[in-house]
């Protein structure tokens, strides 16, 4: 056998691997919706009480406020006008990955 994972190159399969990237997808503006609405709900004044600079507050929030807009963006709450290039915005927030 071949490597590479040809072996799901069928219908099924196909329908599966969408499935799963669908509902992945789901999960995670889900789930970045409602991180930003817990985060938000503290502040930069909240976040800066547990321990984080000024600064880094601000830059926190606002990575927390990119993956939102995704989120409602997927959810047909917003829509995103510029196009804007979320990858970059969000590497600081990814550490490198």
């Amino acid at each position: 056998m071949a490597i590479g994972g040809t072996a799901s190159l069928t219908e099924a399969g196909l329908n599966g691997q969408l499935g799963n990237v669908a509902i992945t997808l789901r999960n995670a503006c889900q789930q970045a919706v409602n991180f930003f609405e817990g985060v938000n709900e503290l502040g930069a004044a909240g976040l800066e009480a547990l321990g984080f600079a000024a600064a880094d507050a601000t830059a926190f929030l606002a990575a927390a406020n990119y993956m939102q807009t995704v989120g409602a963006v997927y959810y047909g709450t917003a829509a995103q006008t510029p196009a804007f290039n979320f990858d970059n915005a969000l590497a600081a927030a990814r550490g490198g990955q």
